[in-house]
């Protein structure tokens, strides 16, 4: 295992060749990393900050972000809008039908 950021990051997703690493810095970046495993050892170039896009804030693990195979494009899931929260209505002493 090999640390390729600086300050930190999470979320990383290769591109299809398996050269560059991307992932969400935690200053809320889009960062890349150009990496080589060819060879006797593993190298990695210092990480470039590609946009900065505040990451979303979705209550899932589910993947956020994706890469296309050549690395030029991006699809990041996003809300549509900072939603207020839905309110919970708690009912207390209820009687089912019968």
């Amino acid at each position: 295992m090999w640390q390729v950021s600086t300050e930190g990051g999470t979320t990383p997703r290769w591109r299809g060749d398996g050269r560059e690493l991307f992932y969400w810095g935690l200053d809320g970046c889009m960062m890349s990393v150009a990496v080589n495993g060819d060879g006797a050892a593993f190298r990695s170039a210092p990480p470039t900050t590609l946009f900065e896009l505040h990451r979303p804030t979705l209550r899932t693990n589910a993947i956020e972000f994706d890469v296309t195979r050549h690395g030029q494009r991006f699809l990041i899931i996003e809300p549509p809008e900072q939603a207020p929260f839905q309110t919970l209505s708690l009912v207390t002493n209820w009687l089912p039908r019968n």
